[in-house]
């Protein structure tokens, strides 16, 4: 035993010793741990740069203090903005309530996008009553031409009849939510036909269609990485709202909320540039899909129709799938969308917008190889096999809502019947906009400019110009926050003309504010003449007689009058009218030559020509005036004007033989003075002042108190009988007009 004591004694030294020193070790590795950990939380870290409003999605940060109104304006434009937010806000002043009523329950981005301090009385979303056609009503009672459209869904206008119709003839045999839809393939087989893809998959958005569009692409593939562009804006997925500024060529989130994994496989480049082909071509082997929106909403004058061309050679090339964004240019300008204009044919492509009129629906079309991927592709019953393909997940619950469905339906039916023209002369109306204001624009040195592709278009700013859609609005103008606008089917020439003649005007009275004040003109300057501008004729429509057959005379027209076949033809033409932009269809009082004619009282008809139309004026041509009592001719033709949305012009007339006063032929000889009191009191009428007097003077009943509800305020049109010097004369006495 003790031979082995002093061998145990040194082990157990040698053992104490060895745990002092890993415990030094432990000591020093804490220190410098703690030591390295200050000296990073003193240092200043590298931040990241701010994203790009304009080019990254829906994120807009700007400095409260600036602005036309803010901390750099003068006297004058502090005092024009105030003028400017009074007015504003007492038009308005409904919607401002709602918008302070439910902000501390509604979260709403679009409630304060691009607050600014010295305007933020008027950042609210205006609220709307009623929409049809071209046009909006407030829950103030202003009416707007809108060129928001829905944010672009809206090509066919507010309340489009085919799509009208489609979802109202849907719901009259319930909603049939669950069971598949028969406007579902229909849906597809028109989308296919119009676009010249192979297979359509339906989704409830245009977000979720890009996020099934990327899966497909991974699924095909076998990759995970994904190219967009700088300024296109692809939904709210995670996986697509990034921006450059990571590590290499990858990207970094936009906000706050999405974590860096989730953009790790994207790949941010510019649009249109050599350098992004080259790094496509360089990491081509690791790329699912290139997503790409062929014409920027936010930058439509930015249109690289090489650039494209050559990704499409080079995606084909290096086996990537090429995705087109066609949520805003899919059958806008073109049936084909984009793909008319580049003259590329994209793997895939994904819809929606136009597609379901304002109801919510996505698209994913493209290669049948590729849209396999959700259903295992093509088989038939009574035959060996079925789905080849191996799928991914796709789904959703409201993915093919039968709503949705009955509308794309409609849409692509009626796109399908109409052409490319419709199309055609829709962008053909842009373009005039975008010719007379750019003109305006360099002639009045406004620092601003109109792009557009197709009906879509933008102002590019070279200044801040907040308060010109402050203006807009108030001459009439609905515009939306992200300044992104359209143009429709339903709007007319007179519409276009009225948001010219608005956009204008705001921006003289914004001069006459103290903005942008005119350089000084050239010394000795020779100015031009211009040749003033000679307006296109307008084309209406005229019914006049009652349409006898000619073979054998009045009992015939009688009987002809009497068929339903009439009245087809008639509102065929004027339905014809309507849709080609023609200005005004007329519709006349008829009491002889036949019994039981066409027109034996034109508000009746005009009341349903009113509601078979959309945008075409509705006049009397003419209202016999010694026939009727004025209250009469004006409260059937306001109820004509409310069906209508105020599309209603009075035309009068004394009559001009004896047969016309078949309902008082002792009126006849009389017949002038009474067309004159009558045009007087309906005019006196129309006005809204009250209707007592009339009926005191027929002593039909005791004075009234009620009043005209019309739509319009603008005064009945006048036509005089014949070429009697002093009938034409009367109507400019009274500042009514005379067709001729």
């Amino acid at each position: 035993m003790s031979a082995g004591t002093p061998a145990s004694g040194d082990a157990a030294a040698r053992a104490s010793e060895a745990v002092a020193r890993a415990a030094e070790l432990s000591r020093a590795l804490t220190e410098r741990l703690a030591a390295a950990r200050a000296q990073i939380a003193t240092e200043t870290p590298e931040e990241k740069p701010p994203a790009d409003a304009s080019a990254h999605g829906p994120r807009l940060v700007v400095d409260a203090a600036g602005g036309m109104a803010g901390a750099g304006a003068d006297e004058a434009q502090r005092a024009h903005t105030a003028s400017l937010i009074r007015r504003f806000t007492e038009r308005t002043r409904t919607s401002k309530e709602l918008a302070q009523q439910h902000r501390s329950v509604l979260a709403d981005s679009r409630a304060v996008v691009g607050f600014r301090d010295a305007t933020k009385e008027m950042l609210y979303p205006v609220a709307a009553r009623s929409a049809h056609g071209p046009r909006l009503v407030d829950v103030d009672g202003n009416t707007y031409t809108d060129i928001t459209m829905g944010f672009g869904a809206l090509l066919l206008g507010h309340e489009a009849e085919p799509v009208t119709e489609a979802v109202r003839r849907h719901l009259a045999d319930g909603l049939r939510f669950g069971p598949r839809s028969p406007d579902t393939g229909e849906a597809a087989a028109l989308l296919a036909s119009l676009t010249g893809m192979e297979r359509v998959a339906f989704a409830s958005s245009g977000t979720e269609a890009n996020s099934a569009a990327i899966r497909l692409a991974r699924a095909a593939t076998g990759r995970d990485k994904v190219v967009m562009f700088r300024g296109s804006y692809h939904g709210h997925i995670d996986s697509v709202l990034g921006r450059p500024g990571g590590p290499g060529q990858h990207a970094v989130p936009v906000s706050r909320g999405i974590p860096d994994s989730a953009v790790a496989e994207l790949i941010v480049l510019e649009y249109g540039e050599q350098e992004s082909l080259e790094t496509i071509d360089a990491l081509g082997d690791t790329i699912a899909a290139v997503l790409v929106e062929p014409v920027q909403c936010r930058n439509p004058g930015l249109r690289p129709v090489e650039f494209v061309r050559s990704l499409r050679e080079l995606t084909a090339r290096r086996g990537i799938v090429l995705l087109f964004d066609e949520m805003l240019t899919g059958l806008r300008p073109h049936q084909r969308g984009a793909q008319d204009h580049f003259g590329v044919v994209p793997d895939l492509a994904t819809y929606g917008k136009a597609l379901g009129a304002g109801f919510p629906i996505g698209a994913v079309a493209g290669r049948a190889d590729l849209l396999d991927g959700v259903d295992g592709g093509f088989w038939r019953y009574g035959e060996p096999g079925g789905p080849a393909r191996e799928t991914t997940f796709i789904g959703g619950t409201y993915m093919q809502h039968p709503l949705s469905m009955a509308a794309a339906r409609a849409v692509l039916t009626h796109l399908t019947e109409r052409g490319p023209g419709l199309q055609s002369g829709l962008n053909d109306r842009t373009q005039a906009l975008a010719d007379r204001l750019n003109a305006f624009f360099r002639d009045e040195e406004f620092p601003l400019e109109l792009a557009h592709f197709g009906s879509m278009f933008r102002f590019r700013h070279r200044a801040d110009l907040e308060l010109l859609y402050h203006h807009l609005q108030l001459r009439g103008v609905y515009v939306w926050e992200w300044r992104s606008f359209y143009l429709s089917t339903a709007h007319t020439e007179e519409d276009v003309n009225r948001v010219a003649e608005a956009v204008e005007g705001s921006l003289r009275e914004l001069r006459d504010g103290g903005f942008f004040p005119r350089s000084a003109p050239r010394p000795g300057a020779a100015v031009k003449p211009v040749d003033a501008p000679r307006p296109a004729p307008d084309f209406g429509v005229y019914f006049f007689g009652d349409y006898p057959e000619p073979e054998t005379g009045e009992s015939a027209g009688a009987d002809r009058a009497g068929t339903p076949e009439a009245y087809d033809a008639l509102f065929e033409t004027v339905r014809f009218a309507d849709e080609h932009g023609f200005s005004s269809v007329w519709l006349p009082e008829r009491h002889f030559d036949s019994f039981g004619g066409l027109f034996p009282n034109p508000s009746v008809l005009a009341s349903v020509v009113a509601r078979e139309t959309g945008r075409i004026r509705i006049n009397a041509g003419s209202v016999v005036l010694p026939l009727h009592d004025p209250v009469r001719v004006a409260e059937e033709w306001s109820v004509v004007d409310n069906l209508s949305g105020g599309r209603v012009g009075i035309g009068c007339a004394t009559g001009w033989h004896a047969r016309d006063f078949a309902l008082h032929p002792d009126r006849f000889a009389d017949r002038r003075r009474i067309a004159f009191d009558h045009l007087d009191e309906v005019r006196r009428l129309w006005r809204g002042r009250r209707c007592g007097g009339v009926r005191a003077r027929a002593r039909r009943r005791r004075s009234g108190s009620g009043r005209v509800r019309r739509r319009r305020s603008r005064r009945s049109s006048w036509r005089p009988p014949g070429s009697r010097p002093r009938t034409r004369r009367r109507p400019g006495a009274v500042s009514g007009s005379s067709p001729t």
